[in-house]
């Protein structure tokens, strides 16, 4: 039965072109988290499924040809998760070997034994993978040496980042990592591949939640019984001093974010999703340097805590404004009301027509007959501009409210692939609308709040991700309470993500 020249002359040729030749490179893609299929229950849904099976839909749906319509599956529909696969076991002949049986390929057995298609071919290099004969023998490979785990440096604060390192696993393996306090359970964060010799390094950052003192455990987990936990990571105290940030200034606009310019034109990048920050006010905040700098503007990035419109210093040109917003009737002069609901009286000769977006660019007045608003603003220079997405006006021209029929169905993060969406709305009554997707790598279903404050909230903890409309088919998902989060396999973070519809 053995043929010691066959594997290795073909594999002179090289592996790729093998594995290839002999159609067997779907075995990689052939394992799942559920077993070689899976059976409808009350509430799931195709999406549900894919997360929880840790299959795509577009590989579901493949091999689910007469599966109809996916978003009407019937309680106990069997779903095929696995190609050639069957709800019985494969039997293992004696140890750690498996005899072929009628119809079977290298794929499939690497597919029912959770190991990968090299794997196989390596532990059996005297097996000629184009000519498998029925009752032909093949060794399983088992787990090879002690998996490790190791963790660079050992403490930090919550937000830094840390190396986490671990070797002997199985080459070109998906694992799951993630991290929990000691003696408890852990939360995934996020999902990595192996490389081809078996290690896995990659940099993580330590949780927000945690608190100084904390003693948390970080883990890989492979999916196949094996989770590797680390030594224990201490959780120390930042210094509040070196963080905390008190400035004032007039607030500009930044290549990403807006910016903050002090009187000694220091340039700060502001980031906040708790108060509104409008260009052209002279203000004082309150906040916290950030741990990412994303916004690549200025000599920081400040996330923005409470923020306080104050008198300009009197000396120099800072009586000036430059300030954007929608222009509304008002009751002596016109006012232009900011995207963040600040209003200011506008005092000028030209015709101002209500209802557009501007840019107004002028001096403050000294003394106000409009009575009106924050301010009185003489205007020098007016320009019609495009209003931003955070503009939720619904009567502007092109505008889009996000309602139900906007909002249901599957979305991709723009540039994605639709053939595995990162979340899915769909309907639950008449007007409700319910999200299926992934926070740090764990299924979870929220709910979507409409109206003027569009969101998607989860419980347990509330997380609430503002919506707002980047049309005509996208939404933009922001981060809750400005904190980078996974959601469906992408980092929101800062000004939000954009999400197209499939």
């Amino acid at each position: 039965m053995p043929r010691p020249h066959a594997l290795k002359r073909h594999l002179g040729l090289g592996l790729a072109t093998l594995v290839a030749t002999a159609g067997l490179a779907t075995a990689a893609s052939a394992q799942s988290r559920c077993g070689q299929s899976y059976t409808i229950e009350p509430g799931d849904t195709l999406y549900r499924v894919s997360q929880q099976c840790r299959v795509s839909l577009a590989r579901i749906m493949d091999l689910n040809p007469s599966l109809g319509n996916p978003r009407d599956i019937s309680v106990g529909t069997r779903l095929q998760l696995v190609a050639g696969g069957s709800d019985t076991a494969p039997t293992r002949d004696q140890g750690n070997r498996y005899r072929i049986e009628p119809g079977d390929t290298l794929a499939d057995v690497a597919g029912r034994f959770g190991v990968s298609l090299i794997e196989l071919l390596q532990e059996n290099e005297d097996v000629d993978p184009f000519a498998l004969a029925v009752g032909e023998l093949l060794d399983i490979p088992g787990d090879g040496p002690a998996s490790t785990i190791d963790l660079n440096p050992q403490s930090g604060t919550p937000g830094s980042l840390l190396t986490v390192t671990a070797r002997n696993l199985r080459p070109s393996d998906y694992v799951t990592l993630g991290v929990g306090p000691r003696a408890s359970e852990w939360n995934a964060i996020r999902e990595a591949q192996v490389n081809a010799q078996g290690d896995l390094r990659t940099e993580l950052r330590v949780p927000d939640w945690a608190e100084a003192g904390d003693d948390l455990i970080f883990v890989v987990d492979t999916d196949r019984g094996l989770t590797l936990k680390s030594d224990v990571f201490q959780v120390t105290r930042s210094d509040p001093a070196q963080r905390n940030v008190s400035l004032e200034g007039r607030v500009r606009e930044g290549a990403e974010c807006p910016v903050l310019q002090t009187r000694d034109g220091d340039r700060y990048a502001l980031t906040s999703s708790r108060v509104g920050i409008t260009p052209g006010e002279y203000v004082r905040i309150e906040g916290r340097r950030a741990d990412m700098a994303f916004c690549m503007n200025g000599i920081d990035t400040v996330r923005v805590s409470e923020i306080e419109e104050i008198a300009p210093p009197r000396d120099g040109n800072d009586g000036r404004m430059q300030i954007e917003g929608r222009v509304r009737s008002g009751v002596e002069c016109p006012m232009l009301v900011t995207p963040d609901g600040d209003r200011y009286a506008l005092a000028s000769d030209r015709n101002l027509t209500p209802g557009e977006y501007v840019e107004v660019s002028g001096t403050r007045a000294e003394m106000s007959f409009c009575q009106q608003g924050q301010a009185t603003i003489s205007v020098e220079r007016i320009r019609e501009v495009a209003p931003p997405a955070r503009d939720r006006d619904p009567d502007r021209a092109g505008g889009i409210r996000l309602d139900a029929a906007y909002l249901a169905g599957p979305w991709t993060a723009k540039g994605g692939n639709c053939a595995r969406p990162d979340f899915d709305v769909t309907r639950t009554g008449s007007s409700g609308l319910v999200i299926e997707t992934s926070l740090n790598g764990a299924p979870r279903t929220g709910y979507v709040a409409l109206g003027d404050d569009p969101a998607f909230i989860f419980d347990q903890p509330r997380r609430e991700f503002p919506l707002e409309s980047r049309g005509p088919d996208g939404v933009a998902v922001m981060a809750p309470d400005g904190e980078p989060i996974n959601l469906g396999g992408r980092v929101i973070r800062g000004d939000g993500r954009v999400f197209i519809q499939c």
